[in-house]
């Protein structure tokens, strides 16, 4: 097996260790965005290529895309006419503009392309689907989800201002850096129909993309969606509440548990299966490479990761309208 990991962030690194991990025999390649030499490999590296453009495409089994959003498209072409599936970190791309250049190429060439929204493997996700579509909390009432983490303690030793996390022109920005929370609730939920949104950069982080964003939505099962996601909170939070005739449920993302509250019962308490945070991805790699991996299901395809970015647009629409 050979496979090949594009970018050299924290992410891809933590790609080139899972499979490594997974396939100990896999030659894994690494390829940085723009051209570039080092002076050494990257870690969990059997050979590394100034650029994508020296990759032996014809020869790799699948490719995973970890660079900016931006540059999505541009290099995932060469591996989707080969025929090479490939995984793009999130978000699929930046703009909706690009989404019919993604589809025709996969039309053309019937290439697996697989967006990695790792949440989707978390075992409380799957336990919060199934209660929903059970119907244990009878008719949904509303939902509030809500996500906040402090942009600077992203990446401690370095500077966050030159993280792609805060700059505009390379896909940054609270609604495509935290699109997770927009993927799950289309996934919980169904297609979400925008109703009104606040977007706005605060400036007390001195970045030039969106620092906070307070969105309502509405969808077939739920008639009130609000979702509020920021680069703010000094404390890590990441909650889901979802209320219904019957029950309430809670899942908090960073405590690792979900709750369902039914009126006089205790609570039921689940928690997390994964204490190991990376667990979930190599779970969502382990899908994309095995077809039939019974988790397979959970990755985001193309049709539902297009669905977000065109969520996220009609959102961007109310940017300065309030």
């Amino acid at each position: 097996m050979q496979a090949a990991v594009l970018g050299l962030g924290n992410i891809s690194t933590r790609h080139r260790r899972n499979i490594k991990y997974l396939w100990p025999q896999c030659k894994v390649y690494a390829a940085p965005t723009q051209s570039r030499a080092l002076d050494s490999p990257p870690s969990n590296c059997d050979r590394y290529f100034c650029s994508s453009k020296e990759l032996p495409v014809g020869e790799l089994d699948f490719v995973v895309i970890a660079t900016p959003a931006t540059r999505h498209l541009e290099l995932a072409i060469p591996f989707i006419e080969a025929g090479v599936p490939v995984l793009i970190e999130k978000p699929l791309t930046s703009s909706v503009s690009e989404l019919k250049k993604f589809e025709s190429y996969i039309k053309a060439t019937g290439s697996d392309v697989y967006v990695a929204y790792c949440l989707r493997f978390l075992s409380l996700f799957k336990e919060a689907k199934e209660i929903i579509e059970q119907g244990k909390l009878g008719d949904i009432l509303y939902v509030s989800c809500c996500v906040g983490q402090f942009l600077p303690d992203w990446r401690p030793g370095s500077d966050y201002r030159n993280s792609v996390s805060a700059q505009a022109s390379l896909g940054g920005g609270v609604l495509l850096e935290l699109s997770h929370e927009v993927d799950y609730l289309q996934e919980l939920f169904g297609a979400l129909r925008v109703q009104w949104a606040d977007i706005h950069n605060t400036g007390s982080l001195d970045i030039d993309a969106e620092d906070c964003a307070n969105v309502v939505f509405s969808s077939e099962l739920a008639p009130h969606i609000s979702l509020h996601l920021d680069f703010l909170q000094k404390t890590p939070s990441r909650l889901l509440t979802v209320v219904g005739t019957e029950a309430s449920m809670c899942w908090d993302l960073m405590q690792k548990h979900l709750t369902v509250n039914r009126r006089n019962k205790l609570p039921e308490v689940i928690d997390e299966k994964y204490d190991d945070g990376n667990q979930m991805y190599k779970d969502m790699l382990s899908s994309f490479v095995d077809k039939s991996h019974p988790a397979r299901t959970r990755l985001a395809d193309f049709n539902s990761a297009s669905s977000t970015i065109k969520t996220i647009e009609q959102i961007k629409q109310f940017w300065g309208a309030n």
